[in-house]
Order: structure tokens, then C-alpha cells, then sequence
């Protein structure tokens, strides 16, 4: 369901004027001009505010899910917020900051129906699905990323005191490769996948507080992923910055290359 545009009222060279001076105008007006993607409005709604700051206005937002009152600690969402579905009130909050953005909602989330239609009319695809649900729709992504050239699928982790980023497209590590799979492997394989297995390359070199966490979820100590405002809102500037350098064209590393900042190891360790 798209979302129009409501009536004008800042003007976009106005609302986004302080963004000049790091910003050339032309890379501004790329920004505005790039389609988005937003997978999950989860931890996904920290992206995408941080994203519509920025001054992007084309946004699909995708999830299943309704707000609840424990999300109200790291996501941008509000009491008001609470039982409303996460499209609909993500949409609402992100025009209390521009009115004038366009949005596709798809309430339905990403099936394997739709992930086609959402690479194809995105340029940039931001995964934000939790792993534990949806990792078939995961690899096509990946797989339907790899097609095109100058699409970016960008994922991330917010872990304990930290966050962790990867960009994959066409010329990156494949999905398959990073998780240890054999190329185009049957989508049933990623069943077996151990939550060892897939957290595993993200707790490399990761501090005594984020191994202590994993330990707990790996023993299913905890039957939730414990997760903070902080941590959250520093995932989702990073990926929005990463969005930015690939936009104004800049040579960052692709998978199999980890972005990763630990507080805990860099401050206290």
C-alpha cells in the first residue's frame, strides 16, 4: 500500500540545510533521490529515522508485527504506538519529521513472493528481519541482490555494547559463503544452521560482555535477544552512514569484511 506525500510544508533544501558543508548539494540530491528498502521495523525503525534525518523520502517498510510495550526501549515508537502495527506507526512518526516522504507499506513483511518487486524497485536494501525467523527470505535477498549491479543489501547486529554491519552485492562474499554453504545450496540447509553457526563470525574478537551474552543465548538461558537503546541507535548509524559512502560513491569493503564497534572491549577492557 503506498503511502502519498502529505501536504507540503518545510521544503526539503530548508530541512536538510545543515546537512551542507559535510554534504555537497548534488550528493544532497542524491540522497533524496535513492529508493530504500527496510526489512523489519524493528531495530529497522532506528534506521529508518535516522535514514529520513538524513533526507531520504522513498521508503517500502516491511513487517507482520505490532508494536508492543517491551519494544518501547530501543525502537522509535511511543505509548501511542502500542498494538498499532509497526508499518502504520513507523509511517506516522517518520512524517513527524518530514510529512513530504513517500513510503510503500507492506504489512505482509517479505515472503517469497514479494522479495523480486522489492529489489528490483530499491536501491538500497536494509536487512533488518530478526535471523531466528527468516532466513530463507534472507538468502533471497541475497540471491536476487546478486543479479543486479549497484544494489546494495546491508545487515546488521546490534550485540550488547556493540554493533556489527555487512554490505553484500554482486561483487561481495556471497550469503552462502559467509555462513560456510556450498553455492545456490538447497534453502532447506539453512534449517541446520546451529545459532552457533550464525552468530558465530559475529563474536570474533568480540569482548568478555558480548561472549558472556552469547554464551546465555546459546544455552537458551535467555528466551528472548536482550537489547538496548544505545547499541541500537549506534547499528542504525552505522548502516545509515554506510548507505551515505555507497550513494556518494565511495570504496568501502564489502562482505566478508565485519564493520564492528565494541565499547565494552575499546573503554573497558
Amino acid at each position: 500500500m503506498l503511502q502519498k506525500k502529505d501536504k507540503k510544508m518545510i521544503d526539503y533544501k530548508t530541512l536538510f540545510s545543515r546537512n551542507i558543508g559535510i554534504l555537497k548539494e548534488e550528493e544532497q540530491e542524491k540522497i533524496k533521490n535513492t529508493k530504500v528498502a527496510i526489512l523489519g521495523c524493528g531495530g529497522g525503525s532506528e534506521i529508518a529515522r535516522q535514514m529520513v534525518q538524513s533526507g531520504f523520502v522513498s521508503l517500502k517498510l516491511a513487517d507482520m508485527d505490532t508494536v508492543a510495550p517491551h519494544n518501547l526501549n530501543r525502537q522509535f515508537y511511543f505509548q501511542k504506538d502500542i498494538g498499532k502495527k509497526k508499518t502504520h506507526a513507523l509511517d506516522e512518526n517518520l512524517r513527524m519529521i518530514n510529512p513530504n516522504i513517500t513510503t510503500e507499506i507492506l504489512d505482509q513483511g517479505v515472503n517469497t513472493n514479494n522479495i523480486e518487486e522489492i529489489v528490483y524497485k530499491s536501491d538500497l536494501i536494509i536487512d533488518a528481519i530478526p535471523q531466528d525467523t527468516a532466513l530463507r527470505e534472507e538468502m533471497l535477498l541475497a540471491r536476487e541482490v546478486r543479479k543486479s549491479n549497484n544494489k546494495y543489501l546491508l545487515y546488521f547486529m546490534d550485540i550488547v555494547w556493540g554493533a556489527k554491519a555487512l554490505i553484500f552485492s554482486k561483487t561481495s562474499q556471497t550469503l552462502e559463503e559467509f555462513y560456510g554453504l556450498e553455492p545456490n545450496c538447497e534453502l532447506y540447509k539453512l534449517d541446520k544452521l546451529s545459532i552457533e553457526k550464525r552468530f558465530s563470525s559475529y563474536l570474533e574478537n568480540a569482548s568478555s560482555d558480548m561472549i558472556r551474552v552469547g554464551n546465555m543465548m546459546y544455552k537458551r538461558e535467555l528466551n528472548y535477544y536482550p537489547q538496548m537503546a544505545l547499541t541500537v541507535s549506534l547499528a542504525g548509524s552505522v548502516v545509515a552512514t554506510m548507505c551515505i559512502f555507497l550513494i556518494m560513491g565511495k570504496k568501502i569493503p564489502l562482505a566478508p569484511f565485519i564493520y564492528h564497534i565494541d565499547y565494552y572491549k575499546d573503554l573497558v577492557e
